[in-house]
């Protein structure tokens, strides 16, 4: 018995740590992704995001129009973070967590980052449902 508590206290010690150190080469990119939020600068992500991203649920092509929406509507966050590394064919997911500073609301979020460790996916907001409508049709 007490050997299977140490062998499940060792497994979950090394999962974390695993997590924390593929999280890590990314920690440049997010923290910028944060001063843009803090500083509600879009232009600070020029040099994180991929050429062609894309973000979730928005049409394909508008993405530059809607990012700066997002980061003045969005707020200030104070922190972040990563909950999970995963490898994709694409290149890395990190699933993460932004805070909210004054009510502490997490910010649910992912990122797709490519072979060169730009984000190819600008995942914002995992847990709402992002409705499109075409007018005039």
């Amino acid at each position: 018995m007490t050997t299977k508590i140490i062998y499940f206290v060792f497994a979950l010690l090394v999962s974390v740590a695993g997590t924390a150190q593929d999280s890590s080469k990314f920690e440049p990119q997010l923290n910028t992704v944060l001063k843009a939020f803090q500083n509600q600068d879009v232009s600070k992500l020029n040099t994180v995001l991929a050429e062609n991203f894309t973000i979730a649920g928005m049409p394909k092509g508008f993405e530059k129009q809607i990012l700066p929406q997002l980061i003045e509507q969005l707020p200030p966050f104070d922190s972040y973070k990563v909950t999970k590394v995963k490898e994709e064919t694409n290149g890395t997911r990190v699933y993460l967590y932004f805070v909210e500073p004054k009510t502490k609301e997490q910010v649910t979020s992912n990122f797709l980052f490519n072979k060169k460790n730009k984000i190819q996916e600008f995942n914002l907001l995992d847990d709402s449902e992002i409705t499109t409508q075409v007018i005039g049709q």
